[in-house]
């Protein structure tokens, strides 16, 4: 009758159900690029998750690869391979400036047909045959077997080893018989930025300025108007002004640092090039200047002496300086602060000199100090601060003595105070020895140097030693024999001599090295060693009992030419007698 009756009692069963993700199998769809050139074989990782994580998977069918439970079968998942040929590619944006000796990575994309004919980047390229193409002079070298993490959004790098600085345009081609691809980018190579002068710190006094001097950083991208130049902090005591750079390839930067009162300041700069449609990732790099305006404390004058190579003029026990009588000679000028910093700029100090003989030189200027600019590569650097003296050609004795004795007056945007402030006069004193170039006599000699012999009863022993003389001069020399298998050469200070030792017959020219005047005096002397050949002696065969008779001697060197009588005193020539029937005097 339709009406719904109740059973009992009841009567109830239970089922276990367990759920299970479905499975999938990742990723959905993968696009590998065809080349008949190279042919490549990919090596694919699929990923099965869900159902009972016992999967089994089979064989490769039409671009699918399904994965089944091996537990419940009706869990189950596939994921389509396509192989396609390249229709495009595209170098991604990313960053194209890179620092010397290092690697650029150009992220690339190339992209195919899905099946259904929507266009998908590849999800791998990397075993594409591609050609990379360096314009003009090669800042860059393509690395090919290098290998880096590839970013989601690309599908193979580029690796390009930064070489020198400048800028190169690379070509990315892509070849095959029915289809031409490139694309291009502009990449920049570029040094690290740092301070070049001075290195490290600068020591600046009051009322002076600085030009620091860097190198480096990322250089005006081409066509945009981008590129910086940043400096900061600001600070009470030092004015700081980046100076202009009129030329865009230049990578070198100039900030102005003035000290209007004493401090140390810490600053940075910044270069770089913002944003723009040919370099959306632009770099930027930056270095320390630290500027110290320091209170001078010392004074050291230091002669720029002529050198020669290799050599060094020693100072005498009574810091005397010997110097040429009649040649100029610069006296630079060093001043440190009281941690023993060296000043960059001294031009605001106010310097006296005064000279002990004004009748032996006179200075340049007698007051302040005359500059000289170093330069490299067209940029300033280091300014040597000097006097320079004038000797009139005089030997003599000569003091020369700087004093600092306080800052120069009206100095300008410097804090008025400082006039105000004792100033304690700082001295620096060098002691000179004026002298005229070295001397030497005798300057062409002759020797003979005579093995132990005995000829006609005439005795001779080896001759040991000559002398040469030195005068003038700075007394510090250094002599040299052009050939000292023939004789030893050596100078001695204390008697101002060159002592010669003979070992062989020959020629020997002595050259002597002025250690201070910086002079070199080629062939002073010659000295001529002879062997001897004979000692020949003219005397009667017969004389009356008691009577005296004169014998000569003459001793005949190896080209059978007579030796001077002069020398046989120092040739130690010996007369004796083979019987007591004469005395020989």
């Amino acid at each position: 009758d339709g009406s719904i009756k109740k059973i009992e009692p009841t009567v109830s069963a239970s089922q276990d159900v367990i759920i299970y993700e479905s499975i999938k199998v990742h990723p959905l769809q993968t696009l590998l690029p065809w080349d008949p050139i190279s042919k490549p074989v990919y090596s694919i990782f699929l990923k099965a998750t869900g159902g009972t994580a016992k999967v089994s998977t089979f064989g490769l069918g039409t671009f699918k690869v399904h994965a089944v439970d091996a537990h419940i079968p009706t869990f189950n998942g596939s994921g389509q391979v396509s192989i396609q040929p390249v229709v495009d590619l595209e170098i991604l944006p990313d960053e194209v400036e890179v620092e010397i000796n290092s690697t650029l990575i150009l992220p690339l994309a190339m992209y195919g047909y899905l099946p259904d004919n929507k266009p998908r980047m590849f999800s791998n390229c990397s075993e594409v045959s591609i050609i990379v193409d360096i314009d003009e002079i090669q800042k860059f070298v393509y690395q090919k077997d290098s290998s880096s993490l590839v970013k989601p959004s690309a599908c193979r790098n580029i690796h390009l080893k930064c070489m020198s600085r400048g800028f190169n345009r690379i070509r990315v081609r892509y070849e095959r018989d029915d289809a031409s691809l490139k694309k291009a980018v502009v990449v920049a190579c570029y040094r690290k930025l740092k301070v070049i002068h001075p290195v490290g710190e600068a020591v600046i006094a009051l009322g002076s300025s600085l030009d620091i001097v860097l190198e480096g950083g990322p250089q005006p991208w081409p066509r945009c108007q981008t590129h910086f130049v940043n400096l900061y902090p600001e600070h009470e005591s030092i004015d700081m002004s980046i100076l202009r750079n009129d030329s865009d390839i230049s990578d070198i930067h100039k900030v102005n640092a003035f000290c209007k009162n004493y401090g140390e300041g810490m600053f940075t700069i910044k270069v770089g090039n913002k944003p723009c449609e040919t370099n959306q990732h632009p770099s930027v790099n930056e270095a320390l200047i630290r500027i110290f305006c320091a209170v001078p404390e010392s004074l050291v004058l230091r002669p720029i002496l002529p050198g020669i190579q290799g050599k060094k003029c020693p100072v005498s026990s009574d810091n005397k300086i010997a110097i040429h009588s009649a040649e100029n000679l610069d006296l630079e000028l060093v001043v440190k602060d009281g941690f023993g910093r060296e000043f960059h700029n001294i031009s605001s100090l106010d310097i006296s000199w005064y000279l002990s003989d004004s009748s032996l030189a006179h200075l340049s200027s007698n007051t302040g100090i005359k500059t000289k600019i170093m330069r490299s590569k067209d940029v300033n650097f280091k300014t040597r601060y000097y006097q320079q003296l004038q000797p009139y050609g005089t030997e003599g004795l000569l003091k020369v003595t700087a004093s600092i004795v306080g800052y120069k007056q009206n100095l300008n945007n410097i804090d008025e105070i400082i006039y105000d402030e004792k100033f304690t006069t700082i001295n620096s004193s060098l002691n000179f020895v004026l002298v005229e170039e070295a001397e030497v006599e005798p300057k062409k000699c002759q020797f003979s140097i005579v093995l132990q012999v005995k000829l006609l009863h005439l005795e001779t022993s080896t001759l040991l030693m000559v002398y040469l003389n030195i005068t003038k001069g700075s007394g510090f020399f250094q002599v040299e024999a052009n050939d000292p298998t023939k004789a030893d050469v050596v100078y001695n200070s204390a008697t101002h001599q060159i002592e010669i030792t003979p070992l062989e017959t020959g020629t020997v020219t002595i050259t002597i090295n002025d250690l201070c005047l910086g002079i070199v005096h080629q062939s002073v002397a010659e000295i001529q060693i002879y062997g001897l050949s004979a000692i020949v002696v003219d005397v009667l065969d017969k004389v009356e009992l008691g009577k005296t008779i004169i014998a000569s001697v003459e001793v005949l060197n190896e080209d059978k030419q007579k030796i001077p009588a002069s020398i046989f005193s120092v040739m130690n020539l010996q007369a004796s007698s083979v019987s007591n029937i004469v005395s020989i005097k």
